[in-house]
């Protein structure tokens, strides 16, 4: 199931950013750090790549770890927090953590 859940790099950064943020975040913010990730910049000029990034998230990636309580989802406040269960895909997001984030960034 772990395998799974963080065969997606989207899914990986969404808990990435859980974990090393504060939580619950905002949908919308977490789309933001995942354009600034992917372009290593700021989101806020990238709107329309920062509208793509929330739509994937809360259309497909939040749902899919939320239906197995890794992550829990307040539709009406946007947020999005760690769920009961993230700690069974700990051990194998730490494996893939350094490959996806470099030395620099600091998870755990």
């Amino acid at each position: 199931m772990a395998y799974d859940l963080l065969a997606s790099r989207r899914r990986r950064q969404l808990l990435y950013c859980l974990y090393m943020y504060a939580t619950p975040m905002r949908l919308p913010d977490v789309a933001e750090r995942l354009v600034e990730w992917d372009h290593d910049g700021s989101g806020a000029d990238l709107l329309d790549e920062r509208l793509r990034i929330y739509n994937a998230l809360y259309h497909s990636h939040v749902p899919k770890l939320a239906d197995v309580d890794v992550v829990t989802y307040s539709q009406s406040e946007d947020m999005v927090d760690l769920g009961p269960n993230a700690s069974h895909v700990r051990p194998y997001l730490e494996q893939v953590a350094r490959e996806d984030l470099g030395d620099d960034e600091k998870l755990f």
